[in-house]
């Protein structure tokens, strides 16, 4: 368990997931990260808003949320990847 909590501190603070999660917080992707996994639509909403950038803030506010993030899992938590 050791080895995902180290595993999993190191991704979170990779600048990909300071993007993603302050892009989830904004709660819209930006028009570069959409272009990487999905194809252009005119009619998408960050086309239409022409969302070329996070709102102001909020990388700030996904860095003081990661550093709150608690990577401790208690001994023996199961995943059910099934239920989801």
């Amino acid at each position: 368990m050791a080895a995902f909590r180290t595993a999993l501190g190191n991704v979170i603070f990779t600048e990909a997931a300071e993007i993603t999660y302050a892009e989830i917080i904004d709660a819209l992707s930006t028009e570069y990260s959409l272009r990487g996994f999905y194809r252009w639509a005119a009619d998408h909403p960050v086309t239409k808003l022409e969302h070329d950038k996070l709102c102001a803030g909020l990388l700030v506010e996904a860095r003081k949320l990661r550093l709150e993030f608690d990577t401790y899992l208690p001994y023996g938590t199961v995943f059910d990847w099934h239920g989801m």
